[in-house]
């Protein structure tokens, strides 16, 4: 098998809930995460933790290399747990942070990690005002920590609904569907936008994946991919947000959007056979 130009693209997606008591602003004992005192301490001992100085074993088993894992995947971690981890263990906190900016000079300024909608919310089924808090409170949160603003951003479940098509073919931006609205898996998209871009140094192809997870296809979500295939990293995301803000600030007056019967119709909009394509 030729090995040659193969590509494998790992995100981590790392959250977990508020635990603490409300009355009490600490996290109670819990008799299930035993040993531990509580689920974010033993998912911590066991995950996040050791992804910050994973063993590379040789043939003997000996250790040959530890490397903070943070800095060669795609990653984004919940404002909660962040909150949590900065004082439960800041040793693990501050090397997620420092593996960020690893990944900037390994990746020609773009950093491994991402934001995260704030409180894990489910986008489509919030209102407008909620949608913008999240989204807002995300990217706030993560310029904090990183010090940088975000270029990409995990949405929970990866939810986005028809809005998303309506506001792309209202802004003239060429896109391409599945050829029968058909589910089509994510990695198809990513090989799409390869396969579109290869060889070319202008015009190249960005895309948009909209996937329920595990939850019901009308709660679809939305993630944003690269020229590279691969999710948005931080700048990119950084100048979205900027972007975004100013057009909040304008009351939402220069978003342009159409009916979805007329965006489906639109010269930008395109069908794609992404699954033939991609087996």
């Amino acid at each position: 098998m030729n090995t040659s130009n193969k590509f494998l693209c790992i995100h981590g997606h790392f959250y977990q809930p508020p635990r603490e008591n409300a009355w009490l602003e600490v996290i109670e004992m819990q008799d299930s995460a035993a040993p531990f005192h509580d689920w974010n301490e033993r998912i911590n001992f066991e995950c996040y933790a050791p992804n910050t100085a994973a063993r590379i074993l040789d043939e003997s088993n000996y250790i040959r290399k530890i490397v903070n894992n943070y800095a060669r995947i795609n990653f984004n971690f919940g404002p909660t747990l962040l909150s949590w981890m900065e004082k439960a263990d800041p040793s693990t906190y501050q090397a997620i942070l420092d593996a960020d900016k690893v990944s900037q000079a390994k990746f020609n300024g773009h950093g491994s990690a991402i934001a995260q909608v704030h409180s894990h919310l489910i986008l489509p089924l919030a209102n407008l005002r909620d949608k913008e808090t999240q989204i807002i409170w995300g990217i706030r949160d993560f310029e904090h920590r990183f010090d940088r603003l975000p270029e990409g951003m995990w949405l929970s479940e990866t939810a986005v609904d028809t809005e998303t098509l309506e506001v792309l073919a209202a802004n003239g931006v060429d896109t391409m569907i599945a050829k029968n609205d058909e589910y089509t898996p994510t990695p198809a998209v990513s090989h799409a936008i390869l396969v579109f871009n290869k060889g070319r140094k202008t015009d190249l192809a960005d895309g948009i994946v909209i996937t329920p997870s595990h939850n019901p296809p009308e709660d679809g979500g939305f993630k944003y991919n690269m020229t590279n295939g691969g999710p948005a990293e931080g700048s990119v995301t950084a100048w979205i947000e900027a972007r975004a803000n100013q057009v909040l600030e304008n009351g939402l007056k220069e978003v342009k959007r159409m009916p979805l019967s007329r965006a489906l119709k639109a010269s930008t909009t395109r069908r794609y056979d992404y699954l033939e394509a991609y087996t």
